[in-house]
């Protein structure tokens, strides 16, 4: 058995031996996972059988991709990313929040790009040479998220982990997972499954606000 397969099992296991998970899901988990090459946390959230909370709760921390927008660094745990790509131009919605950015193909599928600046609050700008769409992967959906630029995969330990203050920039504490420290600067790690159901309007505060 190979040592990514070991890892997959602990998981597995951790998740029954805490009553998040029964033994015939993860046996058909580990199926799905074997046909579909993904790993086994993201496996088991598509299918609906732990939300991603559970996986961080039994893992006592998380992995977090690290991207900027506006300057500011944020981060997004990991086990939601499917994948990140170039951006791409995308093909405008009708009546659609000026947040959205529209519609591009992925993979064989219409993904909508939700422009996370503008979402923020900020004004648009001309994507760059380091402007990225990071494609997020729920039961049931995908959507892209386009950023300004994205940086590392980082391990964050639950001991480096903060409650995030009333209000972190502006943005409503509903929306904000944590504060992490990554290499000792603070990086918001954003709810996005929260923020993909908020409806009401935000506005970033640049700068120190911590």
């Amino acid at each position: 058995m190979s040592g990514i397969l070991k890892q997959q099992r602990s998981l597995g296991a951790l998740l029954v031996e805490k009553g998040l998970l029964q033994n015939a899901q993860l046996e058909l988990a580990l199926a799905e996972q074997k046909k579909s090459g993904e790993k086994l946390g993201k496996v088991l959230v598509r299918l609906g059988y732990v939300r991603e909370r559970d996986i961080l709760t039994v893992m006592e921390g998380l992995m977090a991709v690290l991207f900027s927008v506006g300057g500011e660094r944020f981060g997004v745990e990991s086990l939601l990313v499917r994948e990140i790509i170039r951006h791409k131009a995308a093909m405008p919605l009708p009546q659609a929040p000026s947040w959205m950015d529209g519609l591009i193909q992925y993979r064989h599928s219409v993904v909508p790009v939700m422009n996370l600046r503008a979402r923020l609050g900020l004004p648009k700008q001309e994507a760059q040479d380091l402007t990225r769409i990071i494609i997020f992967e729920q039961p049931g959906r995908q959507v892209g998220v386009l950023v300004d630029e994205v940086g590392a995969v980082a391990q964050v330990s639950r001991d480096e982990l903060e409650a995030a203050p009333q209000g972190q920039m502006g943005i409503p504490p509903a929306l904000v997972y944590a504060l992490a420290r990554v290499e000792g600067a603070l990086v918001t790690v954003l709810n996005l499954e929260a923020l993909f159901e908020y409806e009401g309007p935000l506005t970033l505060k640049l700068g120190p606000s911590r």
